[in-house]
């Protein structure tokens, strides 16, 4: 378990200086907005509520993320086996998911 948390770490911290972000959190000018995604209905990782909203220990990462980078994001979920492919596309900016390392999709995130 503590060397998914070490791959997601390292994941977010490769990615994280392609993000052009607003250095002074009380400036009036927008920073990027990131969009994330994280795997649907995989509890704990995510879920959503019976209010509609998400939650989880994935999107509790994605959520401080935004806070710390002071980034507005909009978060959005995908099955796991298009996670990868979603933000290969550039269709979403973060990919947030929890997968077993094995060749092909350690390929494929290198």
């Amino acid at each position: 378990m503590l060397r998914i948390f070490a791959i997601l770490g390292l994941v977010c911290l490769l990615t994280l200086p392609a993000f052009p972000v607003q250095a002074d959190p009380s400036s009036d000018s927008p920073g990027k907005v990131l969009r994330i995604v994280v795997t649907e209905n995989v509890p704990p990782f995510s879920q959503r509520e019976p209010a509609g909203s998400l939650s989880g220990f994935n999107v509790d990462i994605a959520r401080k993320l935004c806070q710390h980078l002071h980034a507005e994001c909009t978060l959005e979920t995908q099955p796991l086996a298009a996670l990868i492919e979603a933000v290969a596309a550039g269709r979403h900016d973060i990919g947030l998911g929890n997968l077993l390392r094995t060749p092909d999709p350690e390929r494929r995130l290198l």
